[in-house]
C-alpha cells in the first residue's frame, strides 16, 4: 500500500504545482482549463477516498474487466474514452478560493483510507468495485492523467 500512496501523494503535489496556472486554457487540447482539471482531478479524488473509509469491507465483490486490469497494469488511462459523472463535472466557473479545502480533504482522506481493511473499496462505474490499494493506485492514475492534459495545454500556450 506505500507504492500506492506515495504514487497518489506526488499527484497531489504535482496538481498543487500548476494552482498559479490555473487560468489557462488550450480549446485545441481540452474544452476544459487548467482550472477545471485540478478541480476535477480532487473531487474524484476524494470521491473515491471518501467511498472506501465508508465501505462495508464483507460487501466487497470482485469483478473482472479487461478495461480496469489494463488501466491499473498501464496506468494510463486513454483520452477522450469515458466522461466525468455529473457530481464531478463542474460546467460553472471554478472557484479557486475551494481548491486549498479540497487538497486538505484529500490528503485527510488519504490518511485514513490507509486505516482500512484490505477489502474496503469504492464503486467505480465501468469497472465495478475496486479494493483498498486498487482504489488508491486509481487515484494516482486518474490524477496522472489529468496532470498530462495540464501539461499540454501550458506547453501549447
Amino acid at each position: 500500500m506505500k507504492k500506492e500512496v506515495d504514487m497518489a501523494q506526488q499527484s497531489l503535489t504535482q496538481l498543487k504545482q500548476y494552482l498559479d496556472q490555473a487560468p489557462l486554457l488550450a480549446p485545441q487540447v481540452s474544452a476544459r482549463g487548467v482550472d477545471w482539471h485540478i478541480e476535477h482531478s480532487l473531487k474524484a479524488a476524494v470521491a473515491m477516498l471518501q467511498a472506501i473509509v465508508e465501505s462495508e469491507p464483507a460487501q466487497f465483490k470482485p469483478k473482472f474487466s479487461p478495461s480496469k486490469s489494463l488501466i491499473l497494469a498501464t496506468g494510463k488511462i486513454p483520452r477522450g474514452k469515458a466522461k466525468a459523472p455529473k457530481m464531478i463535472n463542474n460546467r460553472e466557473e471554478i472557484d479557486l478560493s475551494s481548491l486549498p479545502t479540497l487538497f486538505e480533504q484529500t490528503e485527510e482522506l488519504l490518511q485514513k483510507v490507509q486505516e482500512q481493511a484490505e477489502k474496503a473499496y469504492f464503486d467505480h462505474p465501468f469497472f465495478g468495485h475496486l479494493k483498498r490499494n486498487q482504489g488508491i493506485k486509481f487515484v494516482a492514475i486518474h490524477s496522472n492523467h489529468h496532470l498530462k492534459i495540464i501539461e499540454d495545454i501550458i506547453a501549447a500556450q
